[in-house]
């Protein structure tokens, strides 16, 4: 018969396994992002230049941001031409809000009031796969911490 500490410590460290597991795939589904189709357009009527200017004013503004923000943009004439770019290239949006890949980060999308569209996509942190080396670094730490004490009992 296995020893009663031994069922006691694997309880505690399956079920604070599974609270991680759960816990990371709400947060990822259902967390707050704190960029938006709103977030963009406010943004974009407060320190873009008027479509009317040149590009090379409208990409200087686009690198400010940018530079600020910490993210990838693109700005969309009406047609859908690349009017400027800073970062890691992004498609042409074709609606607003935000637009899922297949890889890599969602693209947040707006259309402004003078047509042009904005596009924006906030780069990974820690590359793919980073939040679960850390749940499990967690678990780890957790699995260490907890044999002593069960172990007492």
């Amino acid at each position: 018969m296995r020893r009663l500490y031994l069922r006691i410590y694997f309880a505690v460290v399956a079920s604070l396994a599974v609270f991680a597991l759960v816990a990371a795939i709400a947060w990822h589904s259902f967390g707050e992002p704190w960029l938006s189709d709103e977030t963009l357009t406010t943004v974009a009527r407060n320190l873009l230049p008027p479509a009317t200017a040149p590009a090379a004013e409208q990409q200087a503004a686009l690198e400010r941001l940018a530079r600020d923000l910490r993210i990838d943009l693109a700005l969309f004439a009406p047609d859908g031409t690349r009017i400027a770019r800073v970062g890691r290239p992004i498609e042409a949006p074709q609606r607003t809000g935000r637009q899922h890949r297949m890889r890599g980060p969602p693209v947040w999308a707006a259309q402004l009031e003078d047509g042009r569209w904005l596009a924006a996509r906030a780069p990974h942190r820690g590359g793919p796969g980073f939040g679960f080396v850390v749940l499990a670094l967690i678990l780890i730490a957790i699995a260490v911490g907890a044999y002593p004490a069960v172990r007492r009992l």
